[in-house]
Parts: structure tokens; C-alpha cells; sequence
């Protein structure tokens, strides 16, 4: 599977505050939560963290979340955040304090992009034994055997550079999700073994949402309706603005488009995206702006 070799990761160039796409005003924006550390509730077992992360390359600052189920003691953490020394130091400060005695058991990718992935080897080097979790179609960018660069483009627009987070996804450490669609307790490792630890059936179903970027990944808390839904769209500025991802860092937009439009009818109570001014998007709300695209 070559996880030997350096993984190469898509740093969001621009993505922090050009936003160029489509917008819609939503009828009602919430509130913003304050960017401290602490992981909110958002849902039953379902709390987020806040950060704006300054983006040296762009010199752009983007508002970005992580999020953190609760199954007992145990935790499923999805996406990583973006690098750098003093995000790593908040937000690992952040989850210990949420998670307490508790045991993180699984962290789950929306995709590889590196404001989803960047603290990865800090996550690794605090809690060593929790698994990694990505889409079959996302492994060969995070394994180094392609490049996001590489990607087939529908637009002129695309430009992303590397990052090298290469220690942080040892193959002990990493599971599989494979198909259009499935529940993460069937997720395996690379050699086909199951992990000692998932969560319990039914309970998070992963949906494959390409475009934005190949393998991307939307995942669905069934108990709570809840939908966290990566960059399939965004939801950004004041007041907050429903959109597609900008195209610099979307390869097809022509399939981001149609990953809208999907995700618009699966069945769910609100979607959480990762770059949110809100506090998550109601379906009808999603599949109203669907429709303009």
C-alpha cells in the first residue's frame, strides 16, 4: 500500500477567505460560538471545536471545525484540523479536556486536505492507539502514491500545493471505508482485519461525496440526525452564506455540484459543514439552495 513513502497532502490555498462561489442567504444565521477550545454541543453525542486558522500562503484567515461523538467512554473524533504549533496545542488541549478519562478510539476523514488533516502527527503523539479512517478513493493521496495536484481538473482555477504528514498514518494505524455508501463499523484495516474498537452499527453511516476532493466522505449520526458534511459546501461570512467549495481547491466542480445536490437528499435533521459563521443548516434550507445550482 506504500505507506512507507511520504504523504502528500493539499494545503487550502486561498480557501480561507476568497469564497468564490455561489452564495445564498439563509433566512435565520445563528449565533457564533466563541473560538476558546472547548467543545460545544451541538447535538445529542455530538459537540464541535471552533478555530480561525491563518493561512501563511494566502495570508488569509478561515474559520474552521472539528467534531467529537461521544459512545459512552469511548469517542470518534472526525477530521484533524489544519497544522501548525499552536493549533495542535489548542485544540489537543481542547479534546483532553472533553474526553477526560474517556478513550479516543477512532478519528474519521472527510478527505486530506490539509485544514483536515494537519495535526494528525500531534493526535498520533497524544493518543497512539486510536485509528485512522479514510475513503479507499481518498488512500492513494494519503499514502503519497498521487498527488492532489495531479487530479483531473474541470477548471483553470485549481492550484494545490504538498504537505507531509507521513508518520502520523502507519498502517497499523489505518481503516478502510469502501463503496458509494456503508456504515463505518464495517471499516477494516488495509489487510482486511478488523480494529478492536468501532462504533456500534447503525449508529454513523459514511456517504462518498467526490469532487471537492476524490474521495471525500460525509457522515450521517443517525441517532441524532446529524450530518457532518466536510467541504461539500460552506457556509461562510456575515451573515452566513451557503456556497461550493472555491474552485482554486476543488478539482471538479462540475461533481461538487452534483455532491450538493446529493447530499441535499439524504435523509438527515441538520448538516454541519466544516467551514460554518452558523451553527449547522436545516435539510430544507440545504435543498432550497440545491435547487439554484
Amino acid at each position: 500500500m506504500g505507506y512507507r513513502l511520504p504523504i502528500l497532502l493539499a494545503v487550502v490555498v486561498g480557501f480561507s477567505g476568497l469564497l468564490l462561489f455561489r452564495k445564498s442567504q439563509l433566512s435565520s444565521p445563528l449565533q457564533q460560538s466563541p473560538h476558546d477550545g472547548t467543545f460545544r454541543k451541538i447535538a445529542d453525542n455530538l459537540s464541535r471545536q471552533g478555530y480561525v486558522w491563518h493561512v501563511p500562503i494566502a495570508n488569509r484567515k478561515v474559520e474552521l471545525y472539528v467534531f467529537l461523538l461521544q459512545f459512552g467512554t469511548d469517542y470518534l473524533l472526525i477530521d484533524a484540523g489544519p497544522p501548525g504549533e499552536e493549533y495542535a496545542e489548542f485544540f489537543i488541549k481542547g479534546l483532553k479536556k472533553e474526553i477526560g478519562s474517556g478513550h479516543l478510539r477512532l478519528v474519521v476523514l472527510t478527505h486530506g486536505h490539509i485544514d483536515h488533516v494537519g495535526a494528525l502527527p500531534a493526535l498520533k503523539q497524544a493518543y497512539p492507539e486510536a485509528h485512522v479512517a479514510f475513503h479507499t478513493e481518498e488512500s492513494p493521496y494519503l499514502t503519497g502514491e498521487a498527488l492532489y495536484k495531479d487530479v483531473p481538473s474541470d477548471n483553470k482555477e485549481y492550484n494545490l500545493i504538498t504537505h507531509d504528514v507521513s508518520a502520523a498514518l502507519p498502517e497499523s494505524r489505518v481503516l478502510h471505508l469502501k463503496g458509494s455508501s456503508g456504515d463505518v463499523a464495517d471499516a477494516v484495516s488495509p489487510t482486511g482485519r478488523a480494529p478492536k474498537w468501532l462504533p456500534p452499527r447503525d449508529a454513523l453511516q459514511f456517504y462518498h461525496m467526490p469532487g471537492h476532493a476524490p474521495g471525500q466522505v460525509v457522515y450521517l449520526h443517525t441517532p441524532s440526525g446529524s450530518l457532518v458534511a466536510g467541504d461539500t459546501f460552506t457556509n461562510t461570512g456575515q451573515p452566513p452564506a451557503l456556497g461550493l467549495p472555491p474552485p482554486r481547491v476543488t478539482p471538479n466542480v462540475t461533481r461538487a455540484r452534483l455532491s450538493a445536490k446529493a447530499l441535499a437528499a439524504l435523509q438527515f435533521k441538520t448538516a454541519f459543514c466544516t467551514h460554518d459563521s452558523a451553527t449547522g443548516v436545516s435539510r430544507p434550507e440545504l435543498q432550497k439552495w440545491t435547487q439554484s445550482l
